[in-house]
């Protein structure tokens, strides 16, 4: 069973000290989210590759030592949402600055991602449709648990 039953504190703290089972809880639960955003910012579908390697790089970021998730406050305006948000637009960024500089040094033909023509608030809305499907799927996984747990 994941660990849906952790509050996302506990799961936070736990996948920052390097508890395996709280990154994979983690990235299980986050995964949706940061591949929605990803997604929507280059206007590609969910499956690709480009964003498959984006997502990656937003856990390798969040899990490294000294990473994201060991900066994060719990007290900080926005919670984890806004955070994580800002982790997944500062990796995107990334990944933009890296694949521009690519193609001038190198001349690469290959699809680099890179920021297309959108508004902030399209992003926010696959941000926030995706953080409410994870809630659904969360809540739906507990009553599923609750319900066999009944006598």
């Amino acid at each position: 069973m994941r660990r849906y039953d952790s509050t996302s504190w506990t799961l936070v703290a736990g996948a920052a000290a390097g508890d395996e089972a709280c990154r994979e809880a983690f990235s299980c639960r986050y995964a949706p989210v940061i591949r929605a955003y990803l997604a929507a910012r280059w206007k590609v579908p969910f499956e690709c590759d480009e964003v498959t390697e984006g997502a990656h790089e937003v856990f390798l970021q969040c899990f490294r030592q000294g990473g994201a998730l060991t900066r994060l406050e719990s007290d900080r305006p926005g919670g984890f949402r806004a955070y994580l948000c800002g982790v997944i637009q500062n990796v995107a960024l990334m990944i933009e600055r890296r694949a521009r500089r690519r193609r001038e040094v190198y001349g690469e033909s290959v699809y680099v991602p890179e920021r297309l023509e959108h508004d902030e608030a399209s992003l926010s809305q696959a941000f926030d449709h995706a953080w409410a499907e994870m809630i659904a799927r969360e809540a739906r996984a507990l009553q599923e648990k609750r319900a066999s747990e009944a006598p």
